[in-house]
């Protein structure tokens, strides 16, 4: 499955966690009629170890390895000058 985004959709949030606003950005995508969020979290690597801009995010990125049995550095994308790795979790009912 391929999925295309438009990047207009993924909007800046960093402020509600007292970072910069592109530090992480956030959308709501319908994948076959289920919705769900994507959180893009903007992530740099110092010293060979990937670190989340926003600090209110590092345990998050954390958990995420936990849950997936994964490793950082997790992929990146790359959207303007940053690196994001993409979150996407089931929406609230």
């Amino acid at each position: 499955m391929t999925v295309t985004l438009d990047l207009d959709t993924l909007r800046p949030r960093g402020t509600e966690v007292d970072a910069a606003p592109e530090s992480w950005l956030h959308a709501s995508v319908a994948i076959d009629g289920v919705l769900f969020n994507l959180d893009a979290i903007a992530v740099h690597c110092y010293r060979g170890l990937q670190h989340v801009e926003a600090e209110a995010f590092e345990d998050a990125l954390d958990s995420i390895g936990i849950m997936t049995a994964a490793d950082k550095p997790f992929v990146t994308i790359r959207l303007n000058t940053r690196n994001y790795v993409l979150l996407l979790t089931p929406s609230s009912v």
